[in-house]
């Protein structure tokens, strides 16, 4: 894996050290999770980061936004994986993780049955740092 972003210092991430991060901890995130199924699923509608196996609930399609959320990569995680569900026969739940996401772009996921989880820049970070993919950045 490509890890030269840590050592750089970067005070942002883009999706993919977010997924770098994510594929480390994703228990922490998503909660009762069997494992990360496949990662990086090029679809037409789009892109998913992972696509994850829980234990009880369908098969969960996660689209990583790095910075806020809009309505555009709410409905883009709906497409992919009505596809998904088409190309694979299992029942799929779409989910974006964005840095923040608006009230007005909640209510737009909820109404069209997407999860939204916020984790702030400083909590991926932090979780860089725990899971020993950054180095502490010195005060």
């Amino acid at each position: 894996a490509n890890r030269g972003w840590m050592e750089r210092g970067d005070t942002t991430m883009n999706r993919f050290q977010m997924a770098e991060v994510l594929s480390h901890c994703a228990d922490w995130l998503f909660g009762d999770i069997k494992r990360i199924k496949d990662e990086f699923i090029e679809l037409e509608a789009g892109l998913i980061d992972f696509l994850i196996e829980r234990r009880e609930s369908p098969l969960l399609a996660v689209k990583i936004n790095s910075g806020i959320a809009s309505p555009l990569i709410v409905d883009e995680a709906r497409r992919c994986a009505v596809e998904l569900q088409k190309r694979i026969g299992h029942p799929i739940s779409p989910c974006v993780v964005a840095n923040s996401i608006p009230a007005s772009v909640r209510r737009h996921a909820i109404a069209h049955g997407v999860e939204m989880l916020a984790v702030p820049v400083q909590q991926f970070e932090a979780l860089a740092v725990e899971t020993g993919l950054r180095q502490p950045r010195a005060a």
